[in-house]
């Protein structure tokens, strides 16, 4: 089949890590095309990367700021207006009418807006996540007052422009049952499926650093992101003195895309370690280290803790960490919810290497079992051609005297 992608970045192992790997199983099955906006951060080097996964990708630049504003008068989402793109646009339009495209599949919920005006052709929507969740989550942990009053923005006008998506699509996708269950809340009879996150196995695998005096805590993630960057205010807060009080020598990396100036300045303090911009993940996660993940805030499945059970690494987590995972408190993960828990889950990992090694194993055959990309892949396969069969939706019949729903 022929699929066309629709993203909000450039597709990477660290900016749109989901559809990454969506694209890393279909393009080898498939004719696959992307067309993305491209961060300010991102290179056409990253579509070469795409390319050399087998698709065909060109990117556009988004309306940034000044656009995000003036989606305040149109009642959209911030976020949504961040995403307009003329030149996108115009694009998805061209393919369309130039090419026969079996499904189009649209990456979060920011890149709906190019799914209404676009009839004719079987579409799907990826929310992986409920924003709505995400940003009740967000607030009592965002220290800027502006930061509060955009969450607070996009929390009043997300649920009713989804409204407006879902009635151009044929289906939505959610990664999780706990976000379903916060999305129905919104949109109870709203076509959506679960397809869960995968990770690529293949790349991730256990490895050894062989014989160490003393194992590392691990904690990586996208630097720039909320949630990391409160998880690490947290454990550098109120676990790592806790440690580090009881396991005299012992450091922590922490590894990661664009670390905010915040958490650059804690390199090389308190035993804390930054690594930034790495070149490939993998080559940093050691069965011998115990990976932290002390989130407080998010929603979706965690792929970095996927990354690192596939790793054989023995995990420390919240229960909103690794929420959305079939895992289980001692079996594949150690779950620890306050600082003291936390601490003592550390402890027990570095001195204990058989249990550490145990938890390891039993999380890379969970994800195995679970994750392997194959698996979600072909689970999306399924959702296309289900509505490819079901063929393209009927738009709504306008009613002039009706404003957007």
């Amino acid at each position: 089949m022929r699929i066309l992608f629709v993203t909000p970045v450039i597709p990477t192992e660290t900016d749109g890590r989901r559809p990454f790997n969506f694209l890393r199983y279909l393009a080898k099955r498939h004719q696959v095309d992307v067309l993305a906006l491209q961060l300010p951060v991102q290179t056409m080097d990253d579509t070469v990367r795409i390319a050399k996964l087998g698709a065909n990708a060109k990117a556009f630049r988004p309306g940034g700021s000044i656009s995000a504003f003036f989606s305040i008068f149109r009642g959209e989402p911030l976020r949504v207006g961040w995403c307009r793109s003329s030149q996108l646009r115009i694009a998805l339009r061209d393919f369309v009418r130039n090419h026969t495209v079996d499904v189009i599949h649209f990456d979060r919920m920011r890149m709906g807006q190019y799914a209404i005006d676009l009839p004719g052709v079987p579409k799907l929507i990826d929310f992986t996540d409920s924003m709505a969740l995400y940003l009740e989550r967000s607030t009592p942990y965002r220290i800027r007052f502006l930061d509060r009053i955009i969450d607070g923005y996009d929390l009043a006008t997300i649920p009713r422009y989804e409204t407006k998506i879902l009635e151009h699509v044929n289906l939505g996708l959610l990664c999780s049952v706990v976000d379903l269950a916060r999305f129905q809340q919104d949109h109870p009879s709203a076509p959506i499926e679960i397809i869960q996150n995968g990770v690529n196995t293949e790349e991730f695998l256990p490895r050894t650093r062989g014989n160490v005096a003393l194992p590392r805590c691990i904690i990586t993630g996208s630097l720039f992101y909320f949630p990391n960057i409160d998880a690490i205010r947290y454990y550098k807060e109120e676990i790592w003195p806790r440690v580090r009080m009881r396991l005299g020598g012992i450091k922590t990396e922490i590894i990661g895309a664009r670390p905010t100036p915040e958490i650059s300045n804690l390199n090389d303090k308190m035993g804390l370690i930054v690594k930034a911009n790495v070149k490939r993940m993998a080559d940093h996660l050691y069965q011998e280290d115990v990976y932290v993940c002390p989130l407080r805030v998010g929603a979706g499945v965690r792929n970095k803790l996927l990354e690192a059970m596939a790793a054989g690494m023995a995990v420390v987590t919240t229960v909103l960490g690794c929420e959305g995972l079939g895992v289980r408190h001692n079996e594949e993960v150690i779950i620890a919810e306050n600082p003291a828990q936390f601490a003592e889950a550390i402890v027990q990992l570095v001195n204990n290497p058989e249990f550490r090694a145990k938890l390891g194993m039993q999380a890379r055959q969970y994800v195995e079992q679970n994750h392997h990309l194959d698996i979600i892949g072909e689970k999306l396969e399924q959702a296309y051609a289900r509505i490819i069969e079901e063929g393209p939706v009927q738009p709504p019949v306008k009613n002039e005297n009706q404003g957007m729903k």
